[in-house]
């Protein structure tokens, strides 16, 4: 979740690196949909079109908590660095309070109070971003989750994912039509995207890419979709309605699948650099986008018009929008990394995960003496 700029190693997965891009992508795909007006504005036809494009974008942030779990998961135990999280959280505060204080400087009626923009110091706390409140619980997790899974053979491990997959996933996806049984808020908590982070574990631990042919998980993806799609718009069964969910299994299959496939893609030299420079930018994409003030007053129902066109039109209209959505945030997020490489802040991360360390060091080994002094 943290950013780099145009690095890259031997061991990197470009074919990961790249779905990153394509999930934000679809994130802003449905964002133009729902914040943006055009699923409320649309009717007959066209809304038939816009929810099969939202329905083919549903799987976008589920993708990136597996991806999480496939990425940090590792067979050998490693250090895990906190400091990670230093630049996560510094990442969200460049744009939620940058954002925030330039819009109060500027135009102060738009933000309203001055404990507004105090406020936007605290993302987590005030929950500004669903998915980075979520995020920081997973985060200081992720040593204990990766010992569980290492804990277990293969073959526990696919035990464990099983139950999880029939519990939280299939069973929910029903439970559903009459309460949030295990308070999964549809997918918008910490513990979806922990169940996401295990099975994206799972998939490094178990291999499962390799097991899986991509053009039948290609096929199958399409299905669910389509399934999803049809059971949502056409079957007058409120439990059809479900399927277009963050927790929905149907949803959850091609999030997976998108997974297993772009975990194997393989690219060229000069492609793997291009993806190599640009993937760390996509997680700002949402960042910005989706910053509170920007969400309100530049993103709400600002698409609406798209339902003026032509159906045939939608389609393109909504991906375009969505494109320079994406392409002017990826740019702004790249000199964002440019600009705190130029300050070195990656070095005031490692400082300060030097003194985390030397802190709690000290704390073990008091705690250590005044245990030991007591038993004497």
């Amino acid at each position: 979740m943290t950013s780099q700029t145009c690095a890259s190693t031997d061991k990197r997965n470009y074919g990961i690196d790249l779905l990153r891009m394509v999930a934000m992508s679809m994130v802003v795909i449905l964002h133009v949909l729902g914040q943006g007006g055009v699923l409320a504005m649309t009717a007959g036809l066209k809304n038939h079109i816009a929810w099969l494009l939202e329905t083919g974008a549903y799987c976008a942030v589920d993708c990136f908590a597996i991806i999480s779990g496939f990425v940090s998961y590792t067979d050998k135990e490693k250090t895990y660095s906190y400091s990670k999280f230093l630049g996560f959280w510094l990442q969200v505060i460049t744009y939620n309070f940058g954002i925030t204080l330039i819009a109060f400087l500027v135009k102060p009626a738009i933000v309203g109070e001055v404990k507004i923009v105090i406020k936007s110091l605290l993302p987590v706390a005030t929950k500004a971003y669903w998915y980075v409140s979520a995020y920081a619980g997973l985060f200081f997790t992720i040593p204990w989750l990766n010992k569980l899974m290492r804990s277990c053979s293969k073959k526990e491990a696919t035990s464990l994912i099983t139950v999880i997959l029939f519990i939280f996933v299939g069973y929910v996806t029903f439970a559903n039509e009459v309460g949030d049984c295990f308070e999964l808020s549809n997918g918008y908590s910490f513990v979806w995207l922990t169940i996401l982070y295990l099975i994206g574990a799972w998939m490094k631990k178990c291999d499962i890419p390799s097991r899986l042919n991509s053009l039948h998980l290609f096929c199958g993806s399409v299905i669910c979709i389509l399934f999803s799609w049809l059971g949502h718009e056409f079957i007058m069964v409120s439990i059809f309605h479900l399927l277009v969910n963050y927790t929905s299994f149907t949803i959850v299959f091609v999030a997976i699948s998108f997974v297993a496939i772009f975990s194997k893609l393989k690219f060229g030299v000069y492609s793997s650099k291009l993806i190599a420079c640009f993937a760390p930018a996509a997680f700002g994409v949402y960042l910005i986008h989706t910053q509170p003030l920007v969400w309100k007053h530049f993103l709400s129902n600002r698409f609406a018009w798209i339902s003026n066109y032509p159906a045939y039109l939608l389609p393109v209209l909504v991906l375009g929008m969505a494109s320079l959505i994406f392409i002017i945030c990826l740019l702004v997020e790249e000199l964002r990394i440019i600009l705190f490489r130029l300050l070195r802040i990656n070095q005031f991360e490692i400082y300060a995960e030097n003194k985390l360390h030397f802190f709690v060091a000290k704390c073990k080994h008091q705690i250590a003496n005044c245990l030991c002094q007591r038993r004497i």
